[in-house]
Formats: structure tokens, C-alpha cells, sequence
């Protein structure tokens, strides 16, 4: 039976920012669940676009397969079945669903839309829009579109020139999976 080939889809996570790297507000004593915490300031977090690290995406993950780790989502590839359940919970959006088209992905582990003064001052492991992935890869691997940086995921098919531009990200915000 011939049929389309179709890529695995795999759970990409948006935010870098482990418990040491948050910074708050605010003491938050709320409901310990993204959503409740979204409705009452963020969770009291500086950064209104990272995870808030209460796991609303693990509990509505099959066991096994996406566990809180230092206030990130971490999940375990080969068990995930890219139902996406993950990705529709989260109230920031950190969580994509992305073609694996190659061996790796390299993404933007980060969601912010700040600026750059607003995102050193809130986060040291952010995206601060320097445009250098941008420059390095001619436009071709990486924009930059509202002060963040986006991978160009269909165009990795050379992963030795991603890893070297993902290499020189100032704040090492471009990962690999």
C-alpha cells in the first residue's frame, strides 16, 4: 500500500527558564495550576510568557511520557504519541507541535515577545532578538518577527549549519532535539 509519508510530530517546549531563572513578582499562593495561576497575575512570574511550572501539561499526559523537572515541562521522545494534549492545556502556548522532518529540530526555547531590555531584566536565559541566528543563516534558518527568534523547521536539512548558528546565540536559547 502506497501511501503519504508523513513526518513524526513531536511536542516542542518554548521557555528555558528552570525555577533559579524565574523571577517573580510577586509571592504567588493561588491555585498551584497554570490555568489558575494565569488568572491571577501570571502566578505572580515577571515573565508573562514563560511557564509558570505547575504542570498542567503533565497532568493531562499519558504517565511516562512528560514529567516537571526544575519548573520545566521534560519530555521523554520516545514515548510520546504527539497527541498534543500538552500543547492545547498550556495557557501561555509554550507547548508546539512540530515536524521532525530530520535527525534533530533546533527550535527557540523561548516564547517571549518582550523587548530586549524588558527580557534581560526579567529573564537571563530569553530570546533577546539580537538577530544574530537571523544574520548568520541569511534569513534562511531563523527570523526574527516581534522581538523573538523562529525557527525555520523545513529548512534544516543541513543540521551541521543549524548547530553552528544555533552555536552562537548569545543566551544559548536555541536548543536541539
Amino acid at each position: 500500500m502506497g501511501g503519504v509519508k508523513t513526518e513524526k510530530r513531536i511536542p516542542v517546549v518554548h521557555c528555558a527558564a528552570e525555577w533559579d531563572n524565574k523571577k517573580n513578582s510577586a509571592d504567588y499562593a493561588g491555585v498551584k495550576t497554570c490555568a489558575g495561576a494565569m488568572e491571577i497575575f501570571g502566578g505572580g512570574m515577571e515573565c508573562e510568557y514563560g511557564c509558570m511550572g505547575f504542570g498542567d501539561c503533565e497532568r493531562v499526559c499519558s504517565p511516562g511520557v512528560l514529567r516537571m523537572i526544575n519548573g520545566l515541562p521534560r519530555i521523554i521522545m520516545e514515548n510520546c504519541t504527539a497527541c498534543g494534549r500538552c500543547a492545547d492545556v498550556c495557557p501561555r502556548g509554550i507547548i508546539s507541535m512540530e515536524e521532525k522532518k530530520y535527525e534533530k529540530l533546533f527550535y527557540v526555547a523561548c516564547n517571549s515577545r518582550d523587548d530586549t531590555v524588558r527580557t534581560k531584566k526579567v529573564c537571563n536565559v530569553g530570546c533577546i532578538a539580537c538577530q544574530i541566528c537571523e544574520k548568520l543563516s541569511e534569513g534562511k534558518l531563523f527570523k526574527v518577527k516581534d522581538n523573538i527568534a523562529g525557527a525555520c523547521f523545513e529548512k534544516q536539512s543541513d543540521q551541521g549549519a543549524v548547530k553552528a548558528v544555533a552555536d552562537k546565540c548569545p543566551t544559548r536559547v536555541i536548543k536541539e532535539v
